[in-house]
């Protein structure tokens, strides 16, 4: 299990199951770093226990606080769609690039089997083609340039 698992768990260590403490404990038999996490944890609840005996939150209250930290928690790791939809235009840019240089590297074959003639709407059509893809690319570059950005 990760650290970071084991530290999410320790902080409801006295609510843990037994197979889920022993799972912990046995973590904390050879990882230095958590079972020190777990010693300053104690510590905290031990002064603060000293510093502040008499305050004592009730159970409805308790539940509403720790169901709003999770509803929050789900609301910050809700992944965004935009990342893939970015990835899918750039990626249908690509295609539709390597169709155009396939039309103006063979454009008899591709004319044959599509029956098409050329003439100043198609190649009208192309130039708009030509652009779309242009705008593709550059919707792709940037949600990458900002991922990366972002990930720093």
């Amino acid at each position: 299990m990760k650290c970071t698992d084991i530290e999410a768990q320790l902080l409801e260590y006295g609510e843990l199951t037994t197979a889920h403490r022993l799972v912990v404990d046995a973590h904390l038999s050879v990882c230095e770093s958590c079972c020190t996490f777990h010693s300053a944890l104690i510590e905290v609840d031990d002064r603060l226990d000293r510093e502040f005996p008499a305050i004592e939150t009730s159970p409805a209250f308790n539940n509403r606080v720790r169901s709003r930290i999770q509803a929050l928690d789900a609301a910050v790791r809700k992944p965004s769609p935009i990342p893939e939809i970015l990835d899918f235009a750039g990626y249908v840019s690509i295609a539709a690039a390597i169709l155009l240089t396939l039309v103006s590297l063979y454009p008899n074959s591709i004319l044959l089997l599509a029956k098409l003639t050329l003439d100043s709407r198609a190649t009208m059509f192309g130039e708009i083609v030509v652009v779309i893809i242009a705008i593709g690319f550059s919707i792709k570059v940037y949600a990458d340039i900002r991922s990366d950005a972002r990930s720093r």
